[in-house]
C-alpha cells in the first residue's frame, strides 16, 4: 500500500505539471487571452497522462519502455517548468488546498471511503483471467521489447492492442523491482473519487438534479464488477474508457456553464484523442470532433484545424502502426482494411473466428472456445436468455434503467437540444450504445456511453418530479453509499490484505510450467490456459505447433507456420 500512495503522489505530480505545460502552450499558440487555469485537479492530470500516452504510444513502436532513462526523460521538462516558474508550487498547492479544504463531513467520508476501497482491492494477486492471460504478457511485451512483429501468432489475444497497456508497462517502475502490474489504475481511480467527492460535497448543499445524478452513478460505478472494482483488481482498460470518455463530455459541458473560457474543448480534445486508442469500443467517440471544432475559440479556422488534427493523427496512427506490427492488421481481431502483406500477418481465418467468439463470449456471457459456433447459431430469442440468466443484479438493474432512460429522452428530445453540446454528447452515446450493444452485446463494451444516458435522463427527470422528493432522502442515500463502500472496504482489508501489502502489491500469480526450443529460441509454456501472466517472454499456449521465429532473436518477431 505504501507503494501505491507514493505512485499516487508521483504520477499524479508528473501528470499534472505536464497537464500545466501543454495548456501553457496550446494557449500560446491558439492566442487565447482571457483563458484561466481550469479549477478542477484532476482534469489538468487527466490531460496530462493522455499526452503521455500519446507521446508512449509512439515511442514504444520504436524502444521497449523500461528502466529508468524513460522516466528521466519524461520527469526532467516538468521539473525544469517547475523550477523555471516561481508561482508555479503555489498554483498546485492552492489547487489541492480548494479540492480538500472545502469538504464536510460528508465529502470527506466518500474521499475516504472509496479511497480505501481502491487500496484494499489494489494490492491483492491480480486474477483476473484476461489480465493473467494477456493484459500482462502485454505489459512484458512492451516494457522489454516494445513491439515486436507478429507476437499475435504466440497467442491471438495478444493481438487485442490497447494504449493502456503502453502507460501500464510506463508506469510499472520496473526497475525499481516491484512486483504491481497496475498502479496507474490505482492512481486514476483516486483521481475520479476525488472530483466525485467535491461534486458531492457541493451538490448536497444545493440539492439539485447533479446530487440525484451523483448518486445514482456512485451506486453504479461501484456495483458493478466491470467499472471500479475490475479497474482495482487487474489491467482491464474497460473503466478507463470510461473515465476518460466521461472527461470529455464534462470538459464540453463545462463551456457551455462557465463565464470565463478556460482551455475545456483543447482539454476534452487531448483526452479524446487518447481514449479512442484505449479500445476500439471507443472509437465512435471521435463525433465529437466537430462539436469540438466548434467550441475552440480562434479567429483561425486553419488553426483549429490544424490543432485538432495533430493529436488525433499521433495517437491514432501511432494504434494503428502498433496493430499491424503485432498482427498484420490495423483493427485486429477485424480482417478489414486487409492491405498489408507482411510475412507475420496473423491468420484471416484465425481471426474471424476471434472476432465471431468475442460476438458469442459476449452473447452468452461465458464460454469456451469449444462451443462458441453453438451460441452463433442460436436465435435472437434463445441467446438473450442466456445472456439475461448471466447477468449480475446490478447488471439487470443497469440495463433496465438504461431502458427507461432511453424511452425518456426520446420524449423529451427537444429539451435535450435546448443545450446543443448536450443534444450532441446524448446523440453520440445513443449511436454507439446501438452500434455496440447490436454487435458485442456485453454491457462493459458499452457502458461508457449507456451510463451517461441513464444520467441525463435522471437530471431531467428531477426537474420534473423533485417537489415530491424529501430533501432528506439524498443525503440518507449518500450515507446509504458510504457506509456500504466502507464497510466492504473493511471486509477487504480483513479477508485480503496480508502484512507484506501494506508496503507493496502482490500483482500476477505466475503458473508454472517448462519451455520448449522452438527454432532456437526457448518458449515459456504455462500449465494453466491463461498462465502466462508476468512468466519469461516469449510465453505461448502451444507447443511451438502454429507459429515459428521469423529470425534469430526475440525481437525479429514470430509468423504463423504454412
Amino acid at each position: 500500500m505504501l507503494q501505491v500512495i507514493a505512485a499516487i503522489i508521483y504520477i499524479t505530480v508528473l501528470c499534472w505539471l505536464w497537464g500545466q505545460m501543454l495548456l501553457n502552450t496550446i494557449n500560446l499558440y491558439m492566442n487565447h487571452q482571457n483563458s484561466t487555469p481550469v479549477i478542477d485537479v484532476e482534469f489538468s492530470c487527466l490531460t496530462g497522462l493522455s499526452f503521455i500516452g500519446i507521446v508512449l504510444q509512439v515511442l514504444c513502436l520504436f524502444m521497449p519502455l523500461g528502466g529508468w532513462g524513460i522516466h528521466l526523460l519524461f520527469a526532467l521538462p516538468p521539473l525544469l517548468f517547475y523550477f523555471s516558474n516561481r508561482h508555479l508550487p503555489n498554483v498546485f498547492i492552492n489547487a489541492i488546498r480548494h479540492r480538500f479544504s472545502a469538504l464536510n463531513i460528508t465529502g470527506w467520508g466518500f474521499f475516504i471511503a472509496g479511497s480505501l476501497f481502491v487500496l484494499a482491492i489494489h494490492p491483492w494477486y491480480v486474477i483476473n483471467p484476461d489480465t493473467t492471460g494477456y493484459h500482462a504478457p502485454i505489459i512484458e511485451w512492451t516494457l522489454h521489447y516494445g513491439t515486436v512483429p507478429g507476437i499475435a501468432n504466440l497467442n491471438g489475444r495478444l493481438g487485442f492492442n490497447s494504449s493502456w497497456f503502453i502507460l501500464s508497462a510506463f508506469f510499472k517502475f520496473d526497475f525499481t523491482g516491484t512486483s504491481a502490474l497496475t498502479f496507474i489504475n490505482a492512481v486514476v481511480l483516486i483521481w475520479v473519487i476525488s472530483y466525485t467527492a467535491n461534486v458531492l460535497n457541493k451538490q448536497l448543499r444545493k440539492q439539485s438534479g447533479i446530487i440525484v445524478v451523483t448518486i445514482i452513478l456512485i451506486a453504479f460505478i461501484f456495483g458493478i464488477y466491470t467499472m471500479i472494482y475490475q479497474a482495482a483488481s487487474s489491467a482491464s482498460p474497460d473503466f478507463m474508457i470510461c473515465i476518460f470518455l466521461w472527461s470529455a463530455f464534462l470538459l464540453l459541458l463545462n463551456t457551455d456553464l462557465k463565464r470565463k473560457y478556460a482551455l475545456e474543448s483543447e482539454m476534452a480534445l487531448i483526452i479524446l484523442a487518447f481514449a479512442v486508442t484505449l479500445k476500439i469500443s471507443a472509437a465512435p467517440a471521435i463525433l465529437l470532433l466537430p462539436l469540438i471544432y466548434k467550441k475552440i475559440p480562434s479567429t483561425s479556422s486553419f488553426k483549429k484545424i490544424l490543432f485538432i488534427s495533430i493529436p488525433i493523427i499521433l495517437s491514432l496512427g501511432a494504434f494503428l502502426a502498433r496493430n499491424i506490427i503485432i498482427s498484420g492488421y490495423p483493427l485486429f481481431p477485424s480482417t478489414m482494411f486487409n492491405w498489408f502483406n507482411v510475412d507475420w500477418k496473423f491468420s484471416p481465418q484465425l481471426a474471424k473466428e476471434i472476432e465471431i467468439y468475442i460476438t458469442a463470449f459476449a452473447k452468452a456471457g461465458s464460454v469456451e472456445w469449444e462451443g462458441y459456433k453453438d451460441i452463433t447459431n442460436l436465435k435472437f430469442s434463445e441467446w438473450s436468455l442466456l445472456w439475461w440468466s448471466a447477468l449480475t443484479f446490478m447488471e439487470k438493474l443497469f440495463f433496465l434503467s438504461v431502458l427507461v432512460s432511453i424511452s425518456f429522452l426520446l420524449l423529451n428530445i427537444k429539451k435535450i437540444f435546448a443545450s446543443k453540446t448536450l443534444g450532441w454528447i446524448t446523440i453520440v452515446c445513443l449511436i454507439s450504445s446501438i452500434l455496440w450493444m447490436t454487435k458485442v452485446p456485453a454491457l462493459r463494451f458499452s457502458q461508457a456511453y449507456l451510463l451517461p444516458l441513464i444520467l441525463i435522463s435522471a437530471w431531467l427527470m428531477f426537474d420534473r418530479f423533485k417537489s415530491l422528493i424529501p430533501k432528506r432522502y439524498p443525503n440518507i442515500a449518500v450515507i446509504i453509499l458510504i457506509l456500504f463502500i466502507g464497510g466492504y472496504s473493511i471486509y477487504r482489508f480483513y479477508t485480503y490484505f496480508d502484512a507484506v501489502n501494506i508496503v507493496r502489491p502482490y500483482g500476477t500469480i505466475n503458473s508454472p510450467g517448462s519451455f520448449i526450443n522452438c527454432n532456437g529460441i526457448y518458449i515459456f509454456i504455462p500449465q494453466n490456459p491463461n498462465g502466462c501472466g508476468s512468466n519469461p517472454l516469449p510465453c505461448a499456449y502451444n507447443s511451438c505447433e502454429t507459429f515459428e521465429p521469423r529470425g534469430p532473436g526475440i525481437a525479429d518477431g514470430f509468423r504463423s507456420k504454412k
